[in-house]
């Protein structure tokens, strides 16, 4: 696989992990230097209360250190896309999710957008936001609680119909059937085989791709030129065609430099897409 146009954004996992620990160790050794103190045998009550309250402490601490990170990281992809030409809405209201992602509510399913409109983190939209416009956003749910909870992030750019990249190369593709394509690892493709729409044309191409939906308007998006820059796409990059709309998702939350990359990469792809047509 060749070097990624993008890459998703450290969900700092590792220094969650280094915060828990630190706060395990501050524990203990709260407690052993109590334990061995005269202080803690003359105030025992005070001493457990003061040695109970470093893991809590230092777990807030980090929680907080956590949060104010994203929040860094959002800001810096609101100011990236503010200056690509976007005008940004990083904390929407419930009114404004909805009246964002209703124009593209029924391919929740096809983007994996559990939650819909509830699950927007922050959105964009190209320009002044007159219709049709190109739109990108951020969505994440989770499953499962506690212990078992996941995450699944998203960050989708999509284009409408009638959007001027669209009509300037006189493309009727954001109308065509719907067709989807999702770059896997091998590991996933094998429990997706018996849905999977096969392209013998695309063979090589279908190694690493997941294709679903409609032949013919897969056989028009998949322009001999776009190969180059799928290659570069990393595993999770999704396209889905047709529907009223194109759009490119990517299971993964981005940082600034990031999102800038994820715009580039999709629009070129884009274009290569409908650079060329297929008889």
């Amino acid at each position: 696989m060749s070097q990624p146009d993008y890459r998703r954004a450290s969900a700092k996992s590792g220094l969650i992990f280094v915060v828990i620990l630190a706060s395990c160790l501050a524990q203990a050794g709260a407690f052993f230097l109590l334990s061995v103190s005269d202080w803690a045998r003359r105030f025992q009550v005070v001493s457990v209360i003061v040695g109970s309250s470093v893991f809590p402490a230092v777990l807030v601490a980090g929680a907080l250190w956590y949060r104010r990170a994203q929040q860094t990281r959002r800001a810096g992809e609101v100011a990236a896309l503010e200056r690509a030409g976007f005008r940004t809405v990083e904390r929407p209201t419930e009114e404004q999710r909805r009246e964002f992602f209703a124009p593209l509510a029924h391919l929740g399913a096809t983007l994996d957008l559990q939650g819909g409109a509830s699950k927007l983190k922050w959105f964009a939209v190209e320009g002044g936001g007159g219709s049709p416009a190109r739109r990108v956003f951020e969505h994440e749910y989770t499953t499962g609680g506690g212990r078992t909870t996941q995450l699944f992030p998203h960050t989708v750019v999509a284009w409408p119909e009638g959007h001027a990249e669209l009509l300037r190369r006189s493309s009727n593709l954001a109308r065509a059937p719907w067709f989807m394509m999702v770059r896997l690892t091998r590991m996933q493709r094998r429990f997706r085989k018996d849905a999977e729409l096969k392209l013998p044309e695309f063979a090589t191409l279908s190694e690493d791709w997941f294709f679903r939906g409609d032949p013919a308007t897969a056989k028009q998006f998949l322009a001999p030129s776009l190969e180059r820059f799928v290659r570069r796409s990393p595993v999770g990059e999704e396209w889905s065609v047709g529907a009223g709309w194109i759009c490119c998702s990517f299971k993964g939350i981005l940082d600034a430099e990031g999102i800038v990359s994820f715009l580039d990469h999709s629009r070129q792809t884009l274009a290569a897409a409908l650079s060329e047509r297929r008889s």
